[in-house]
């Protein structure tokens, strides 16, 4: 009797602790749960967020090139447009054609050719997926260059090969706007842009020693563009600095680590 006490004491005492531990499990996969919902929950913010942010980028560069077209290409059209009406109106007055009002026009219409087809490429760089990043910013600069007559130069260090689409495409963008705004605002003829690549990072700057006073508002307003460039190197997990003092000119960094 006493060994058979004995021996259902023991197994009470085996099922107490057992449902002390399973108690204590079923604790345990609670709380892990519920991290994992959480965790699960910001995700999915995030998600939401980085679309949304992709959508507003998506938008502000619509609305860049819209204004482009129409700054640029819809206004020679509109001037050839009306020229060509005057030339008609004198064809058919008898008057003769003017070989050098024809020849202006066929310019016009070539730097409109060469406008669109600059839109196109910086819309959506086809050339990217074939060309390193450095060779793309030459060709952007380059093109700055021959546009404005201004000094705009380019320095490359280490191997950029290794840099992802959404990474080259990025700092291409942040490129292109900061050497707009350079040539818009700055004030000066001179701007460097400078890429280095080592195993870790992407280090891209753009610098100009105008008339400085950038300062980072809203996208769109104002014209600066520092917000979208902030947001652009954040979508790749990059940091974006600037630094600009009235009359010392602008500096704009962006760091993107590699993936």
């Amino acid at each position: 009797m006493v060994r058979k006490r004995k021996t259902r004491q023991d197994l009470e005492q085996y099922c107490e602790q057992l449902e002390v531990v399973l108690a204590e499990r079923t604790r345990q996969l609670r709380e892990t749960g519920e991290v994992l919902r959480r965790e699960t929950d910001e995700r999915l913010r995030i998600q939401d967020n980085l679309r949304s942010l992709r959508e507003k980028l998506e938008n502000e560069e619509r609305a860049r090139i819209a204004r482009d077209i129409h700054d640029s290409v819809g206004q020679s059209l509109q001037a050839m447009k009306l020229n060509l009406k005057m030339q008609r109106e004198q064809c058919r007055q008898g008057v003769p054609c003017k070989c050098e009002a024809l020849n202006g026009m066929i310019d016009e219409l070539s730097l409109v050719s060469d406008e669109l087809r600059d839109i196109v490429l910086t819309l959506r760089p086809a050339f990217l997926c074939s060309t390193s990043i450095d060779e793309a910013l030459r060709w952007l600069c380059n093109r700055m260059s021959q546009r404005t007559g201004l000094d705009v130069r380019v320095s490359i260090s280490g191997d950029c090969s290794q840099l992802g689409e959404d990474v080259k495409l990025a700092l291409f963008r942040i490129c292109q706007e900061a050497v707009t705004n350079a040539v818009k605002y700055a004030g000066d003829d001179a701007i460097l842009v400078s890429l280095s690549c080592n195993a870790e990072a992407a280090r891209l700057s753009i610098v100009d020693h105008g008339r400085g006073g950038a300062c980072e508002a809203p996208s769109g307003n104002n014209g600066s563009g520092l917000t979208i460039m902030r947001e652009r190197a954040e979508l790749v997990g990059g940091n974006f600095a600037f630094t600009s003092p009235l009359g010392a000119g602008t500096i704009i960094t962006v760091e993107v680590p590699h993936t």
